[in-house]
């Protein structure tokens, strides 16, 4: 095997030693050559990614180094190169191109994705119709892809998906009050999320039982779906030709449909407004064929998927979370985090339901 040459990076943070090492059996599997120079990019939430200028390629590339310590076995670099491979098998390009990998080192090389990050004004209705299409097409003959991953935090029942945040509240609630913030942040857990939750549960299983759907009977194999997860246009990049490339799936793979809309219509990064829920969701439900029950379900969970994502602001205040924020070379502004999840609290206890 040839060995990787590094160039001098012309830019931040060259790799780190123990990559480097494995570069040289990504770049043989991809067919290009061995010298190149690496560029760190901006810290993303888990992971360190880095462009790759190679000595006599048409294309940069790009390095993927994933995060995994002990405590988050997860295989973050399984399951985004799984459904990448499968998306890219399908002729969808929405997405980065999966090259090659190496499990043992935690590194992934893809195609190198020119854009730049969306802001509110860029979206577009045909934006919104370009995320469906994947989530639509990568679900064609999806009973060929049975052997992939369960998405992470899959949920196949309702029991799962209230369990989904009651751990969430649970481990949120284990913070400790010796520090101001965190002492801010367990009052409002305790005085305003944990009793909205509440509420908004028993709701959601009265609404669910009238529909005859079972509290713990999971959904048929043919209602699931291959997800990207954590997904939305906070994971996307925008083409010079306005078209929009999606990043970012290594939470992938199989579950509820109706996680995939919660999720989808709540994360806090980039908010999808309301007014293109209706079509997505039906868009979705009609190409996956479930039933009309099923997809009434989507709009009985959303607002405790909205639990779920402040409790997701404020895990920033757990340990294991600072840690893989350090890896990744960001930081979480626990004082920001705080003001959102206030925010997002005072959203949910005055906005309509779906």
């Amino acid at each position: 095997m040839a060995r990787a040459e590094p160039i001098p990076a012309a830019g931040p943070g060259p790799l780190e030693p123990e990559a480097e090492q494995a570069v040289a059996g990504l770049l043989a599997a991809a067919g290009v050559g061995p010298r190149y120079r690496a560029t760190r990019l901006p810290a993303g939430g888990n992971n360190r990614v880095y462009r790759l200028d190679v000595e006599g390629a048409a294309a940069p590339l790009a390095l993927k180094a994933y995060y995994h310590h002990p405590d988050d076995p997860r295989d973050r670099l399984g399951a985004e190169f799984a459904f990448s491979e499968r998306a890219w098998r399908l002729g969808l390009r929405c997405l980065p191109e999966p090259l090659a990998r190496d499990g043992a080192a935690h590194l992934g090389l893809y195609g190198f994705v020119e854009g730049r990050p969306l802001a509110a004004e860029d979206l577009a209705p045909e934006l919104v119709e370009a995320a469906l299409r994947l989530c639509v097409e990568v679900n064609r003959g999806r009973e060929d892809a049975r052997a992939l991953p369960e998405a992470s935090e899959a949920c196949f029942s309702i029991a799962d998906h209230l369990a989904t945040v009651e751990r969430r509240l649970a481990r949120l609630g284990g913070l400790d009050r010796g520090e101001p913030l965190r002492a801010s942040a367990l009052d409002l857990l305790t005085d305003r999320v944990e009793p909205r939750y509440a509420t908004l549960k028993a709701g959601a299983l009265d609404g669910l039982a009238a529909l005859g759907i079972d509290f713990d009977r999971p959904i048929p194999a043919q209602a699931r779906c291959l997800s990207p997860s954590d997904f939305g246009f906070h994971n996307a990049l925008l083409r010079a030709d306005g078209s929009v490339a999606f990043l970012d799936f290594e939470y992938a793979g199989w579950d509820d449909p109706a996680n995939l809309v919660c999720d989808l219509f709540s994360q806090v990064a980039f908010p999808l407004p309301m007014v293109y829920y209706r079509g997505f969701a039906d868009g979705l439900a009609e190409a996956l064929e479930l039933t009309p029950a099923h997809r009434r379900s989507f709009d009985l969970l959303l607002p405790l998927y909205r639990i779920k994502w402040i409790c997701l602001v404020l895990q920033n205040f757990l340990p294991a979370i600072q840690r893989r924020r350090a890896f990744a070379g960001g930081e979480a502004a626990l004082a920001g985090r705080l003001r959102l999840a206030e925010a997002l609290v005072a959203r949910l206890e005055t906005e309509p339901l779906p």
